[in-house]
């Protein structure tokens, strides 16, 4: 069941065939807006488009894709110079279409408000806990470490 209260969900690159038999869902605005339909009104964060499902797509094409989909921000997990390539290419896309540009700033619109409220760490996190969380996670290790013999 989807919960209309969660903050963000991720698309997959699956093929729904009864659905949209011509793309995977996270470029296929009829699978993204099913949830809209259903009361999401939370951020649609892609899967990482590194991932190979989309191997058959132009990569200058994936972020114009994602937004117009439907969804708000996209995974690049590793490859940076494919992140510079969908970057440039939305870029190009924004000054060239005006609905473009419309759905980025809706996109951003929704990501800021969500970012807004998270916690600031300067204020919510005190140095002081990090020395405290560290110390546990070390002692966490160690107890780990002597559980295993050592092979973790």
């Amino acid at each position: 069941a989807l919960s209309r209260d969660l903050p963000m969900m991720m698309t997959a690159h699956v093929v729904f065939e009864k659905v949209d038999p011509h793309r995977p869902a996270t470029l296929s605005p009829t699978v993204l807006g099913l949830s809209r339909s259903m009361g999401f009104k939370g951020i649609m964060v892609s899967d990482d488009l590194e991932m190979g499902a989309l191997s058959g797509y132009d990569p200058a094409t994936l972020g114009v894709g994602i937004i117009n989909a439907g969804a708000h921000m996209g995974l690049v997990c590793s490859k940076l110079n494919l992140f510079e390539e969908i970057r440039e290419a939305m870029i190009r896309e924004i000054s060239m279409s005006s609905s473009f540009a419309e759905n980025i700033t809706a996109a951003l619109g929704l990501v800021e408000s969500w970012r807004a409220g998270l916690p600031d760490p300067t204020r919510d996190f005190p140095v002081e806990n990090y020395s405290r969380l560290r110390d546990n996670h070390l002692v966490y290790l160690e107890g780990i470490t002597e559980v295993t013999n050592g092979h973790i």
